[in-house]
């Protein structure tokens, strides 16, 4: 059964989401939008709103992207562990297995963290900093023995990120150019055309860790940030969305996602790195990205403090967050090339920012005084 704006409430009835006195009295207003699901959004003035997902396409991938952001939403309700998590994820109602359906709470005042980064000329608010931080952490930890054997936990597959394949040689660049479309991708042979690259990929993958939960598809478009209009609570709060990605692994990728989020910000709103040919040298430098890493460093910092005790080595793990950071720019540049037979303005520069943070490590530690291991003795 496919969802439809008109039928929609009839689910919901039959579902036990909505009582029959909400629309009888008006309390109840559905709008639709289309993605790669089906999105309604369901506003309601004496209750809280409705978020409902339905799968367009009921392939096995698509299926089990929403199965895993339910399982994680069910965790985040049902699992002690996670209970410090709840706060900042939409209330969880319930999972449809049968037709796809996901039904979350909707939070019709949010916007995400990228719009709202615009709206303050491409910086995040202070106070948003150590809110984020906090979040990370309420999930970032070692798994009891007990947590990895439930059985909501053994659903994640614990799989690396699939930008650490482009390094492995027995992935050719026709089976990776045609991995997802049959346009070749140009981002994609920019990184296989480039033995320096493709070696400064090869060793990130080698410190990968199945540490903890992840969120996996950590950018700024999947953090909302929202007032609760009736708390009396007039402080910006944040909320995690598309949680499809999820999985057990290295919390650090999360945080590389913040950072990609900073860097991303740097190179979209400096009107000077818009290079309209492409070459990974010269390109971005890291000279052009000098404002953003007191950003990065600030942010570790807050990030170590609420969770020193698993980093033993936190001088390693920020090392570590930048090459992550910089395989994400990879795979995101790959990513908005997928169906484009030409190389986009975006992804040159997030190529050429990753090419730079990959070849001058020791030159890119320098700018993190906070990654001395001084500072956390």
């Amino acid at each position: 059964m496919r969802l439809t704006l008109e039928h929609l409430h009839l689910y919901l009835l039959d579902k036990g989401y909505l009582d029959a006195a909400a629309i009888v009295s008006g309390d109840y207003l559905a709008t639709q939008m289309q993605t790669r699901s089906l999105i309604f959004r369901v506003t309601r003035r004496r209750a809280p709103g409705l978020f409902v997902k339905q799968l367009q396409s009921f392939d096995p991938n698509n299926t089990y992207a929403l199965q895993k952001d339910a399982t994680c939403l069910w965790l985040i309700k049902n699992q002690p562990a996670f209970a410090r998590l709840a706060p900042y994820v939409p209330a969880y109602y319930g999972f449809d297995p049968e037709k796809q359906v996901l039904v979350t709470e909707y939070l019709p005042e949010a916007s995400n963290l990228e719009e709202h980064c615009r709206l303050h000329q491409g910086h995040l608010p202070a106070p948003l900093f150590a809110k984020l931080a906090a979040l990370l952490a309420t999930f970032h930890f070692p798994l009891a023995p007990e947590v990895l054997a439930s059985r909501a936990v053994q659903f994640f597959p614990r799989q690396a990120p699939w930008v650490f394949n482009l390094s492995d040689p027995g992935v050719t660049a026709q089976q990776a150019l045609f991995s997802k479309s049959q346009t070749p991708n140009p981002a994609l042979a920019a990184v296989l055309g480039s033995p320096t690259f493709q070696q400064a990929l090869a060793g990130i993958q080698a410190g990968w860790q199945l540490t903890s939960l992840i969120h996996g598809d950590l950018k700024w478009m999947n953090v909302l940030v929202h007032r609760a209009p009736d708390d009396g609570d007039d402080e910006e709060q944040l909320k995690l969305i598309d949680w499809e990605i999820a999985d057990i692994g290295d919390p650090l990728w999360d945080v590389a996602g913040v950072f990609q989020g900073f860097v991303s910000n740097a190179l979209f709103y400096n009107p000077a790195l818009a290079g309209a040919t492409f070459s990974l040298v010269p390109g971005v430098s890291l000279a052009d990205l000098e404002a953003v890493w007191p950003q990065l460093a600030r942010f570790w910092q807050l990030y170590v403090a609420h969770t020193a005790p698993q980093l033993a080595l936190p001088a390693d793990a920020l090392a570590q967050t930048l090459r992550y950071t910089a395989a994400r720019l990879v795979q995101t540049a790959i990513e908005q090339n997928m169906f484009s037979p030409t190389l986009q303005p975006s992804a040159i520069k997030f190529l050429q920012a990753s090419y730079a943070m990959l070849t001058q490590e020791a030159a890119l530690l320098t700018h993190f005084p906070l990654a001395q291991p001084a500072e956390y003795a």
